[in-house]
């Protein structure tokens, strides 16, 4: 049987539908979830443009130019 991290592919299925089904009863969760996924593609965008330019570019800026802080960034003020 295939085994992902120790982990029996099976379980490592029903895991992931569980905590799917979790999530989506969450709101706030699921909110934040949200935003992190749109900080994470805007950040993946930002680097394949700046990739080619050579600048150097990271999450915490990218959080800033989204309107978002990082938990870090949070911390600091």
């Amino acid at each position: 049987m295939y085994k992902e991290c120790g982990i029996e592919a099976g379980s490592l299925v029903d895991l992931k539908k569980w905590g799917r089904e979790k999530i989506l009863k969450n709101k706030e969760l699921l909110s934040e979830y949200i935003s992190y996924r749109e900080v994470l593609n805007e950040y993946t965008k930002i680097l394949k443009e700046r990739k080619n330019e050579h600048i150097e570019c990271n999450i915490e800026k990218v959080a800033n130019q989204v309107g978002l802080t990082t938990k870090t960034m949070r911390n600091k003020e």
